[in-house]
Protein backbone atom coordinates (compact mmCIF):
# COMPACT_ATOMS: atom_id res chain seq x y z
CA UNK A 1 0.00 0.00 0.00
CA UNK A 2 2.52 2.79 0.79
CA UNK A 3 6.19 1.16 -0.18
CA UNK A 4 5.98 3.39 -3.96
CA UNK A 5 7.69 6.10 -3.08
CA UNK A 6 10.69 4.80 -1.46
CA UNK A 7 11.65 7.69 1.28
CA UNK A 8 15.14 7.97 2.84
CA UNK A 9 15.42 5.76 5.62
CA UNK A 10 19.54 5.88 5.86
CA UNK A 11 20.47 7.33 9.41
CA UNK A 12 21.38 10.64 7.26
CA UNK A 13 17.73 10.28 5.92
CA UNK A 14 15.90 9.49 9.25
CA UNK A 15 17.60 12.62 10.39
CA UNK A 16 16.45 15.26 7.54
CA UNK A 17 13.16 13.46 8.31
CA UNK A 18 13.26 14.34 12.13
CA UNK A 19 13.85 17.86 11.23
CA UNK A 20 10.92 18.36 8.87
CA UNK A 21 8.92 16.61 11.68
CA UNK A 22 9.90 19.15 14.03
CA UNK A 23 9.38 22.10 11.68
CA UNK A 24 5.93 20.82 10.70
CA UNK A 25 5.09 20.37 14.58
CA UNK A 26 6.03 23.52 15.04
CA UNK A 27 4.43 25.24 12.23
CA UNK A 28 1.55 22.96 11.36
CA UNK A 29 -0.88 23.40 14.75
CA UNK A 30 -0.23 26.77 15.96
CA UNK A 31 1.70 27.86 19.22
CA UNK A 32 2.61 24.47 21.08
CA UNK A 33 1.46 25.45 24.51
CA UNK A 34 -2.28 26.24 23.35
CA UNK A 35 -2.78 22.34 22.31
CA UNK A 36 -5.71 21.02 24.27
CA UNK A 37 -4.92 17.48 23.48
CA UNK A 38 -1.05 16.14 23.48
CA UNK A 39 -2.46 12.42 24.00
CA UNK A 40 -5.26 10.32 23.23
CA UNK A 41 -7.58 9.76 20.26
CA UNK A 42 -8.30 13.52 19.74
CA UNK A 43 -4.69 14.59 20.27
CA UNK A 44 -3.53 16.58 16.87
CA UNK A 45 -0.84 15.16 14.85
CA UNK A 46 1.62 17.14 15.62
CA UNK A 47 2.18 15.81 18.91
CA UNK A 48 2.82 12.42 17.17
CA UNK A 49 5.28 14.08 14.67
CA UNK A 50 6.86 15.97 18.06
CA UNK A 51 7.49 12.58 19.46
CA UNK A 52 8.21 10.78 15.80
CA UNK A 53 10.63 13.84 15.59
CA UNK A 54 11.98 13.04 19.09
CA UNK A 55 12.34 9.41 18.79
CA UNK A 56 13.87 8.89 15.31
CA UNK A 57 17.16 10.85 16.86
CA UNK A 58 17.21 8.64 19.59
CA UNK A 59 15.48 10.36 22.49
CA UNK A 60 13.07 7.88 22.72
CA UNK A 61 16.04 4.85 24.09
CA UNK A 62 18.69 7.33 25.34
CA UNK A 63 20.77 7.29 22.02
CA UNK A 64 23.06 9.74 20.31
CA UNK A 65 23.55 9.85 16.77
CA UNK A 66 26.95 9.39 16.16
CA UNK A 67 27.46 12.57 13.67
CA UNK A 68 24.46 14.49 15.45
CA UNK A 69 24.66 14.05 18.92
CA UNK A 70 23.03 17.45 19.35
CA UNK A 71 19.98 16.78 17.46
CA UNK A 72 19.70 13.85 20.04
CA UNK A 73 20.03 15.83 23.00
CA UNK A 74 16.77 17.83 21.80
CA UNK A 75 14.89 14.88 21.23
CA UNK A 76 15.82 13.36 25.02
CA UNK A 77 14.31 16.94 25.64
CA UNK A 78 11.01 16.52 23.74
CA UNK A 79 10.42 13.40 25.37
CA UNK A 80 10.84 14.69 29.36
CA UNK A 81 8.43 17.40 28.47
CA UNK A 82 5.87 15.47 27.06
CA UNK A 83 6.46 13.00 30.17
CA UNK A 84 6.14 15.93 32.26
CA UNK A 85 3.09 17.28 30.26
CA UNK A 86 5.52 20.67 29.95
CA UNK A 87 4.28 22.06 26.64
CA UNK A 88 6.29 25.36 27.18
CA UNK A 89 9.56 22.93 27.52
CA UNK A 90 7.88 20.62 24.93
CA UNK A 91 7.76 24.53 22.81
CA UNK A 92 11.45 25.30 23.57
CA UNK A 93 12.71 21.43 22.79
CA UNK A 94 11.29 21.86 19.61
CA UNK A 95 13.14 24.51 18.60
CA UNK A 96 16.10 23.45 19.63
CA UNK A 97 16.00 20.75 17.40
CA UNK A 98 15.32 22.50 14.86
CA UNK A 99 18.10 24.76 15.28
CA UNK A 100 20.39 21.90 15.62
CA UNK A 101 19.09 21.03 12.06
CA UNK A 102 21.75 23.18 10.60
CA UNK A 103 24.03 20.67 10.09
CA UNK A 104 21.71 18.31 8.68
CA UNK A 105 21.62 17.51 5.25
CA UNK A 106 17.96 17.76 3.75
CA UNK A 107 18.31 18.94 1.04
CA UNK A 108 15.63 16.39 -0.29
CA UNK A 109 12.26 16.65 -0.19
CA UNK A 110 10.24 15.79 2.95
CA UNK A 111 6.56 14.87 2.69
CA UNK A 112 4.96 15.15 6.36
CA UNK A 113 1.52 14.80 5.45
CA UNK A 114 -0.68 12.52 7.11
CA UNK A 115 0.09 9.98 4.02
CA UNK A 116 3.82 10.98 3.65
CA UNK A 117 4.03 9.60 7.59
CA UNK A 118 2.56 6.56 6.61
CA UNK A 119 4.83 6.14 4.03
CA UNK A 120 8.03 6.60 5.84
CA UNK A 121 6.67 4.71 8.95
CA UNK A 122 5.91 1.78 6.44
CA UNK A 123 9.81 1.95 4.60
CA UNK A 124 11.20 2.25 8.64
CA UNK A 125 9.91 -1.05 9.89
CA UNK A 126 10.54 -2.76 6.52
CA UNK A 127 14.09 -1.23 7.15
CA UNK A 128 13.82 -2.26 10.88
CA UNK A 129 13.09 -5.83 9.78
CA UNK A 130 16.17 -6.09 6.79
CA UNK A 131 18.89 -4.04 8.74
CA UNK A 132 18.49 -5.46 12.61
CA UNK A 133 16.96 -8.75 12.20
CA UNK A 134 14.79 -9.96 15.41
CA UNK A 135 14.40 -8.14 18.09
CA UNK A 136 16.48 -10.72 20.78
CA UNK A 137 19.70 -10.32 18.71
CA UNK A 138 19.78 -6.34 19.04
CA UNK A 139 21.65 -5.56 22.09
CA UNK A 140 21.97 -2.90 24.93
CA UNK A 141 19.27 -0.14 25.06
CA UNK A 142 20.98 3.18 24.29
CA UNK A 143 23.83 1.54 22.19
CA UNK A 144 21.93 -0.17 19.47
CA UNK A 145 19.67 1.87 17.18
CA UNK A 146 16.92 -0.39 16.27
CA UNK A 147 15.39 0.30 19.62
CA UNK A 148 14.33 3.75 19.00
CA UNK A 149 13.86 3.19 15.40
CA UNK A 150 11.03 0.93 15.97
CA UNK A 151 10.09 3.33 18.60
CA UNK A 152 9.89 5.82 15.94
CA UNK A 153 7.47 3.10 13.44
CA UNK A 154 5.13 3.51 16.82
CA UNK A 155 5.27 7.19 16.99
CA UNK A 156 4.60 8.25 13.36
CA UNK A 157 1.17 5.94 13.45
CA UNK A 158 0.39 7.66 16.80
CA UNK A 159 1.35 4.62 19.22
CA UNK A 160 2.88 6.95 21.43
CA UNK A 161 0.51 9.44 22.69
CA UNK A 162 -2.00 6.63 22.68
CA UNK A 163 -3.80 8.64 18.77
CA UNK A 164 -4.01 7.32 15.58
CA UNK A 165 -2.89 8.43 12.12
CA UNK A 166 -5.95 9.01 9.84
CA UNK A 167 -6.59 5.86 7.08
CA UNK A 168 -3.97 3.65 8.93
CA UNK A 169 -5.50 1.83 11.30
CA UNK A 170 -4.40 -1.43 10.54
CA UNK A 171 -0.71 -0.35 11.06
CA UNK A 172 -1.54 1.75 14.05
CA UNK A 173 -2.53 -1.75 16.00
CA UNK A 174 0.75 -3.27 14.76
CA UNK A 175 2.05 -0.28 15.54
CA UNK A 176 0.55 -0.07 19.33
CA UNK A 177 1.38 -3.66 20.20
CA UNK A 178 5.52 -2.60 18.85
CA UNK A 179 4.80 -0.12 21.76
CA UNK A 180 3.76 -2.29 24.04
CA UNK A 181 6.22 -4.52 23.51
CA UNK A 182 8.86 -1.94 24.03
CA UNK A 183 7.69 -1.45 26.90
CA UNK A 184 7.36 -4.88 29.02
CA UNK A 185 10.97 -5.40 26.73
CA UNK A 186 8.75 -8.25 25.04
CA UNK A 187 10.44 -9.31 22.11
CA UNK A 188 8.65 -11.78 20.61
CA UNK A 189 5.56 -8.99 20.92
CA UNK A 190 7.79 -6.36 19.36
CA UNK A 191 9.01 -8.44 16.49
CA UNK A 192 5.08 -9.66 16.05
CA UNK A 193 4.03 -6.20 16.33
CA UNK A 194 6.69 -5.06 13.31
CA UNK A 195 5.70 -7.92 10.93
CA UNK A 196 2.11 -6.88 11.39
CA UNK A 197 2.90 -2.95 10.61
CA UNK A 198 5.13 -4.55 7.42
CA UNK A 199 2.53 -6.70 6.12
CA UNK A 200 -0.27 -4.41 6.45
CA UNK A 201 1.68 -1.48 4.23
CA UNK A 202 2.19 -4.51 1.19
CA UNK A 203 -1.16 -5.01 1.69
Amino acid sequence: MFFGSEPDVTPEGQAAYACSLAESAIEGSGDVTDWDAPVGENADNAASQALAAGSLVGGSAGYALPDHPELSEAGREIFSAFHRFDLEALADSLEDMVAACDGVDASGSQDVSVDGQAEYGCALADYVVDEHGPSDTWGSLGEEPAFHLVSSVGALFGGLNASALPGSGEQREGASAVIEGLQRFDTEAIDDGLQDVVENCRS
